[in-house]
């Protein structure tokens, strides 16, 4: 002992420096300087996230990494990254958790080492709570006196450091999905509620109650203990079922938890509309838009930022001599920035840029996908050509503007031709690509397609339902029609679901109308919705989101005891749905009953029940 199996050193105890070292030797190995020296700096990070993935990802896997190990191979891949020598410190531009965070947060997405490491630790965790391999089971026999109890004494194991420190965050997180019950405690598990029954009932010592599910279901329905028996709500939707019980990730909609969803755990949340997003694209090389990153965070080396690192130099403008050099004035306010600038706003008749909220607000403004591309393209060169210009003027020999102008268009002309974006059919679009020289490409011509509402058959009742949701997520609503075989009105229902996704909404208006369904006692129902995933969800369940699982595998028992069908139809024949859905707006009732027809949908009832077409265009 230590020795090696499959390129991972095997250990007695807790991971220390000195077991590891051989390994975060071979990242150093890989980073060497020659490689840095024949590399731009975006290609260095790739490098270094590609060499962090292959040669740290299995190790990772399985132990906790002394933070001091991770700190010196963080050192050496700053290093790289900044001077292409891990031997070299260089000067940092930009923090290092700033270039660590996601692009729409300002960063650069390069591997936070300390961040995944914890992340794989998490899916140990998940793997080590739920999975009933050898490794597993044995472990938990050593470790575990329950499910919610650790040993004090237990042999020494080089796994159980990094599992130990998540695994009661793996237990906070879960969710589950009830299938025989038998593997979910009944009071310490998340299963029919947001909290756990324990918490609900006020049980200090509810970790000691070794309770299964599966012990209070009579096999048709609920033995609830006495201290929960005002509060039936919460297992009226659930029911046993000859299933394996499933555990889910609450901070992931559907439930699954995978390496994403355990990075994602650790991650700071993106900024919305953060303008990190909207200036990286494929089309574009890496190092030109790095310098706009940089302008940006207000961090190219002009002399302004080089006296604000406490170095005193003289300043002035390179390009026009009359002035100090710093980003606002070199991009902004020089008289060559000035006549590119001036350029840019005669192509697209837009007004002047300040300062990079002006350039952000053109990337960001609106356009056929082409033209969008050809404004971050115009915008990312020109400030790549500005401080082109700058470093000729200082270490060589000055180029001219319109050669700059000249550069620009022709780049411009390469992205835009090798790009399969469309344009619109109107003239800001064609002479801005006529001006560019870059082949005119229209999309797709649309064709009206006739959507009918059909009719049920004589006996049958159908429904249709729809949701809403303003963001992602955003406030959410959902609302369901019921309508007789000759179209005739039933019943309708509108619902507000505070915050959720849409694919959340749309299930909850299934989930509502087939529980009103069996409240009328309907025996013959076709259900009609405008989301293929929930129509899908009736034969497989793995895109409904887990918070509905529970009440959604009651619906599926119900729809087994009755004659059931379920189709799909485009949203412009689902009109008095949508209706209903934007009712739930309006109304702000968890659940509210229409006994009548509301007015607003009368044009979209009529319509559909003399047979009249909605038009689609595809």
């Amino acid at each position: 002992m230590p020795f090696n199996y499959l390129g991972v050193p095997i250990f007695v105890g807790a991971p220390k420096c000195r077991f590891l070292q051989p390994l975060a030797d071979k990242v150093k190995l890989k980073l060497a300087s020659w490689k840095g020296k024949s590399l731009s700096m975006m290609g260095r990070i790739q490098l270094v996230n590609t060499v962090i993935t292959g040669s740290l990802a299995y190790s990772f896997n399985m132990y906790k990494w002394p933070v001091s190990l991770i700190k010196q191979v963080e050192q050496w891949c700053r290093n790289f990254i900044w001077t292409g020598d891990i031997l070299k410190k260089g000067i940092a531009t930009v923090n290092w958790d700033t270039i660590c965070s996601p692009l729409e947060n300002g960063g650069l997405k390069i591997i936070n080492l300390h961040h995944e490491n914890n992340a794989y630790l998490l899916k140990l965790a998940w793997n080590f709570a739920y999975s009933n391999k050898p490794w597993s089971l044995l472990l938990k026999a050593r470790v575990l006196k329950s499910k919610y109890e650790f040993r004090m004494v237990y042999r020494s194991s080089s796994l159980w450091p990094g599992i130990k420190q998540f695994y009661s965050t793996i237990l906070d997180y879960t969710s589950w999905t009830v299938g025989t019950g038998s593997f979910i405690n009944f009071w310490n598990d998340k299963w029919c509620s947001t909290t756990s029954l324990a918490n609900i009932a006020g049980l200090s010592d509810g970790a000691s109650i070794p309770d299964t599910v599966s012990q209070f279901w009579s096999g048709y329905d609920w033995n609830i203990p006495l201290s929960l028996q005002h509060m039936p709500q919460f297992f009226n939707h659930i029911m046993v079922r000859e299933e394996q019980d499933i555990p889910n990730w609450i901070l992931d909609e559907s439930g699954r938890f995978t390496l994403k969803s355990a990075r994602t755990f650790f991650l700071e949340p993106g900024v919305p509309g953060g303008w990190g997003k909207f200036i990286w694209s494929s089309s574009i090389p890496p190092s030109k838009t790095l310098v706009l990153w940089k302008t940006f965070h207000g961090r190219l080396p002009t002399d302004k930022h080089i006296q604000n690192k406490g170095l005193h130099i003289c300043s002035m403008c390179t390009l026009c001599e009359k002035h100090e050099e710093s980003i606002q004035h070199l991009f902004f306010e020089c008289s060559n920035a000035l006549h590119i600038w001036s350029w840019v706003r005669q192509i697209f008749l837009t007004s002047h840029f300040s300062n990079k909220d002006d350039l952000l607000s053109f990337i960001k403004s609106d356009g056929s996908p082409l033209v969008k591309l050809i404004k971050l393209v115009v915008i990312t060169f020109s400030i790549w050509m500005i401080w082109r210009m700058r470093n000729y003027a200082r270490f060589q020999d000055k180029i001219e503007v319109s050669r700059a102008i000249s550069v620009i268009k022709d780049l411009t002309c390469l992205v835009g031709n090798s790009s399969k974006a469309s344009m619109k059919n109107d003239m800001l679009d064609f002479n801005v690509i006529k001006f560019f020289g870059i082949n005119t490409r229209t999309g797709k011509v649309l064709r009206p397609l006739p959507v009918r509402w059909e009719f049920p058959s004589p006996g049958w009742v159908k429904i249709n339902t729809d949701g809403a949701a303003r963001g992602y997520p955003g406030l959410a609503t959902c609302g369901g029609i019921f309508r007789g075989s000759m179209g005739e009105f039933i019943g309708a229902f509108s619902a507000f679901l505070e915050v959720q996704t849409a694919l959340v909404a749309e299930f909850y208006g299934v989930i509502h109308a087939m529980e009103e369904a069996q409240k009328m006692g309907l025996t013959n129902v076709w259900l009609e919705c405008d989301s293929a995933l929930v129509c899908a969800a009736f034969t497989a369940r793995t895109n409904v989101p887990w918070m509905l699982r529970n009440r959604w595998n009651t619906c599926l028992n119900f729809c087994r005891t009755i004659r059931f069908r379920v189709t799909h139809i485009f949203r412009e024949g689902n009109a008095c749905a949508d209706k209903l859905a934007n009712l739930g707006f309006i109304h702000r009732e968890s659940f509210h009953w229409y006994n009548r027809l509301p007015a607003s949908l009368f044009l979209e009832f009529f319509m559909n029940r003399y047979s009249l077409p909605m038009y689609r265009f595809c």
